[in-house]
């Protein structure tokens, strides 16, 4: 995403989510043991079927890199499961 535009960025978001069945956003977490924040963006009932022993044959997963904690809640507000 170096070297986007603001516009070109927001849409490489938007097709990462599109693309994929989970997706989490990665972001600098000083707190976190290895210094890396997971925020999760799309994917709650896909990883609720998983966790319940359900089919993930074909599961789509993805990361999509946040400068911060915000950022991924601003990509699951726009893009995530609930957005539409």
């Amino acid at each position: 995403m170096r070297g986007m535009t603001p516009d070109a960025g927001f849409k490489y978001i938007g097709q990462i989510v599109s693309d994929n069945d989970v997706v989490v956003g990665l972001f600098p977490d000083p707190a976190e043991p290895h210094g890396v924040g997971i925020y999760l963006i799309k994917g709650r009932g896909q990883l609720e079927a998983l966790r319940a022993g359900g089919i993930t044959e074909g599961l789509y997963c993805d990361a999509v890199p946040c400068v911060e904690l915000e950022h991924a809640i601003a990509a699951e507000q726009r893009f995530g499961d609930k957005a539409n």
